[in-house]
């Protein structure tokens, strides 16, 4: 009984190693989908998305308080670029997620950036005022200069930003932004 202590102990050490070896191999593997992108596009699908592979154009707009802020402020950040308007329904059904978002996500690499193309800031305001709708960050773009530039030409319209300035996905319509998914899309894409 004794003799085979030790046969024992040189299989446990072998299975130990093979499981070492094991667990290395699916640590690299993870590490090769997280850098191939393979993990945030499985994770950001579930929102159905369109894949995009393009420099963000940078622009400068005031905001509502009246200072000026441009994209390359948040360059290194993920930024989610937000155009919407108070006219239109579908944008203020998702406005409330955007807000629980913004809560949930409380990454300093992150950055919401929600930008109207009402004709002034004053609709905007008196906008979160009347309907008690906790101001979220807004810019304007009341020429819709830069909507269009994006390619936006219906609402609400978003773009996730990477923190290489590149645009890698762009949502048409309104989404859950506090939703499981959504949340999910956004922390893999700050891995």
């Amino acid at each position: 009984m004794l003799a085979l202590w030790p046969m024992l102990l040189k299989r446990t050490a072998a299975y130990g190693t093979i499981a070492a070896a094991a667990a290395m191999m699916f640590f690299l593997f993870v590490q090769g989908l997280l850098a191939s992108g393979t993990v945030h596009r499985g994770a950001c699908m579930a929102l159905q998305l369109v894949e995009e592979d393009r420099q963000a154009p940078d622009f400068t707009l005031s905001g509502l308080d009246g200072v000026k802020k441009s994209l390359a402020d948040y360059k290194g950040k993920l930024v989610l670029l937000h155009f919407w308007a108070t006219w239109c329904a579908p944008c203020l059904e998702e406005l409330p997620s955007l807000y629980r978002m913004q809560r949930a996500i409380t990454n300093d690499d992150f950055a919401l950036l929600t930008v109207s193309v009402d004709d002034n800031p004053e609709i905007v305001k008196d906008f979160f005022a009347r309907h008690g709708v906790p101001p979220l960050p807004v810019l304007m773009d009341t020429p819709r200069a830069i909507a269009k530039t994006y390619g936006t030409e219906k609402f609400p319209e978003s773009y996730l930003i990477d923190t290489t300035g590149k645009v890698r996905y762009r949502i048409v319509n309104k989404r859950d932004w506090s939703s499981g998914p959504a949340l999910a899309c956004i922390r893999s894409l700050l891995h």
